[in-house]
Parts: C-alpha cells; sequence; structure tokens
C-alpha cells in the first residue's frame, strides 16, 4: 500500500492562506508568489465559496504560454473556481485522490 494509507496530513500545506471573494485580483498575487502555494482558498461570511489558483492569474495566451496577467482590480469572485472540495486531515491519502477523481478537482481542502 505504500504512502496511500498515510493520512492526507502528512501531504498538506498549512496554514490555510484565505482571501474574500471582493478584493482585488491584485491582492492574490502575492500571496501565491511568497508564500509559494498553489490556491488560495475563498472565504465569505466564515465559511468557504471557492478556490482562486495560480492558474487562475496566467494568461495562457501569453508569449510563453505561462504569463501573470497584467494587474487587475477586478474582484477575486470574477476568476475563482465556485465550490469547494473537502476531506478531513486524518483520511488516507488514497481516500482523498479517490475523492479528487470522483468529483474531478485538482485541488481538495
Amino acid at each position: 500500500t505504500g504512502g496511500r494509507e498515510l493520512p492526507v496530513r502528512s501531504y498538506m500545506s498549512a496554514p490555510i492562506r484565505t482571501v474574500a471573494p471582493d478584493e482585488p485580483l491584485d491582492a492574490a498575487a502575492e500571496p501565491l508568489s511568497r508564500h509559494g502555494t498553489s490556491c488560495l482558498l475563498v472565504m465569505e461570511d466564515g465559511r468557504a465559496v471557492g478556490l482562486l489558483t495560480r492558474s487562475d492569474l496566467v494568461d495562457e495566451a501569453g508569449p510563453a504560454g505561462d504569463t501573470l496577467l497584467p494587474p487587475d482590480p477586478a474582484p477575486i469572485a470574477s476568476r475563482m473556481t465556485r465550490g469547494v472540495v473537502q476531506v478531513e486531515a486524518a483520511a488516507s491519502l488514497a481516500d482523498a485522490c479517490r475523492t479528487m477523481i470522483e468529483r474531478e478537482v485538482h485541488q481538495v481542502v
């Protein structure tokens, strides 16, 4: 079974960095770069409403095909992925992977 039975907490990033949906996209680029994380959890009224990933801030049509979008005052809500799939930190890595496949997501909280 190898590492598949290890708990998710062995692989997860902590603490989870959060932003609000009405914050400007400009505000999200800096924490993603500075903390080397791949996503920010979008919180509204104390509940998780979505994720903003590095991919959400990348201009795939740029010259290198992977350049950050120019500064943008639009709200985070305009680019975030709505909905959050959550797994318990004690869940096995195999269970978390199964959930990701079933729900067709690349990130879980």
